[in-house]
């Protein structure tokens, strides 16, 4: 049996929660995506969409393109707040 230390418990934790807010970000950034909803636009309106599994690469553009896209939408990038005062 492998006993953890509490600093690697807590590494361990930081970066599975880095890797769901990651794979939050690509998710939310192909389905917000024009051209993913018009070449599946017959699926979505009978099915759960379909993500796709993408390269390496793409995966973190879209990752981090996908939250800069959640923060918008959440009113939480420092760059429209500055624009409004």
């Amino acid at each position: 049996m492998h006993i953890f230390s509490g600093i690697e418990l807590l590494d361990n934790e930081k970066k599975t929660q880095s890797i769901a807010i990651d794979v939050l970000g690509y998710i939310y950034a192909v389905l917000n995506s024009n051209s993913y909803r018009e070449k599946y636009s017959d699926y979505l309106t009978k099915d759960f969409p379909r993500v796709p599994v993408p390269s390496k690469s793409l995966f973190s553009i879209l990752s981090k393109l996908g939250g800069e896209l959640v923060e918008l939408h959440l009113f939480e990038n420092l760059r429209i707040k500055n624009k409004n005062k």
